[in-house]
């Protein structure tokens, strides 16, 4: 009962906790980059007649206007050159900060969500103003309790001043928005291409419409000839979920081997004690076939019994798993884990197969002895 309980217990809250994680992964994708198609160079290797080379794509502002010009679908469109430097406030310093330049179409594109504040502005931008928008954990750590905005922080050996603090999204980076006419003039005047640009779709529903035009259209520009040697890559929201999709499905392959493996020791575990219950009661057996029992009596109680405890540890599991999942849903409040149906069903059945099979294994080894074999056994 004891085994039940505990396997019961553990794939149901397992099983809510990793549904939870999964849905919660989709659920950020899908509410930031519902619409969005990324261009980013690629080096392609070519062949020419002076010898091989590799090519690399220059995403620039002549890329965005022939783009512009020629794919009516693009709603919005932002590019953005990046590059990892200091950032810093009297004392404290951060290395690990990302600095951004950007148009402030980028914070349309990825629905970014203000807490203080403002974005900069098309003013901002054609201003060259030297000023900068900070993700809230950058913000914590420079100015921990104080207020951020407008005080001015150290980037590059220049002056800026905070104009706004974002809510933080899925990149994995620590990101620092700043105007890109700053960055071409102040900064780093002497770049020569965008790292990446942003676009977002009209009309969701052409999202893969629009990557094929955009696809097409740059191997006209960049005069590519062949598909797979582009030098150029464009990718999609879709794109990305079927990446997540494969490795959440790998993590799932995964889990699941290390449960089978589990289960399978369990197994052996409920086996091996249904064995001994049969071996320690040879004599009741023996007493029972003696007075006229019949196989079936023999089989239909050890039968009862797995069936009971079974019963018993299936209810004590649930409701140990309910108590469990909710505790923890209030003690944490980022964690929303959810107990399906499809997780209880999937506990009761792997234990109703298992606690049945080994319980009518050893019923019926019980039911095959004979009396004089009990005998000689006591």
């Amino acid at each position: 009962m004891l085994g039940i309980i505990i396997w019961v217990f553990s794939v149901i809250v397992l099983l809510s906790v990793w549904n939870w994680a999964t849905e919660e992964i989709v659920w950020e994708i899908n509410s930031m980059w519902t619409n969005i198609i990324t261009i980013m160079p690629w080096s392609s290797f070519i062949s020419a007649a002076n010898g091989s080379r590799w090519a690399y794509a220059k995403l620039n502002d002549k890329t965005m206007s022939f783009l512009k010009t020629n794919v009516s679908n693009i709603a919005w469109m932002a590019p953005i050159l990046e590059w990892s430097k200091l950032v810093s406030y009297w004392e404290t310093t951060l290395s690990n900060a990302w600095i951004v330049w950007t148009t402030p179409e980028y914070f349309v594109i990825r629905t970014s969500k203000l807490i203080k504040w403002a974005f900069f502005t098309e003013n901002d931008e054609k201003n060259m103003t030297k000023v900068v928008v900070l993700w809230e954990s950058v913000s914590d750590d420079l100015f921990e309790d104080q207020e951020p905005i407008w005080k001015k922080i150290k980037i590059w050996n220049d002056m800026f001043t905070v104009i706004g603090v974002v809510e933080e999204d899925m990149a994995v980076s620590r990101w620092v928005y700043i105007p890109l006419s700053t960055a071409k003039v102040r900064t780093v005047w002497w770049a020569n291409g965008y790292t990446v640009i942003f676009l977002s779709v009209k009309d969701w529903d052409l999202i893969d419409a629009t990557k094929n035009e955009i696809e097409e259209w740059l191997r006209k520009f960049y005069w590519i000839k062949e598909w797979n040697k582009s030098n150029f890559n464009v990718t999609t929201q879709k794109d990305f979920l079927e990446i997540v999709d494969k490795i959440m499905w790998v993590m799932s392959t995964f889990l699941a081997s290390i449960a089978a493996i589990s289960l399978l020791v369990w197994w052996i575990g409920v086996m091996n004690i249904m064995l001994v219950s049969v071996t320690e009661r040879t004599k009741e057996i023996w007493i029972r076939k003696a007075i006229w029992a019949k196989k079936s009596d023999i089989v239909s109680q050890f039968l009862a019994e797995s069936v009971l405890m079974t019963v018993i540890g299936w209810i004590i599991g649930i409701l140990l798993s309910i108590l469990v999942v909710r505790i923890v849903n209030h003690v944490q409040d980022s964690i929303h884990a959810v107990i399906t149906v499809k997780s209880v069903l999937i506990a009761v059945i792997s234990s109703i197969s298992i606690w049945l099979l080994f319980g009518i294994m050893p019923a019926r080894n019980a039911a095959k002895l004979k009396p004089i074999d009990a005998l000689r056994f006591e």
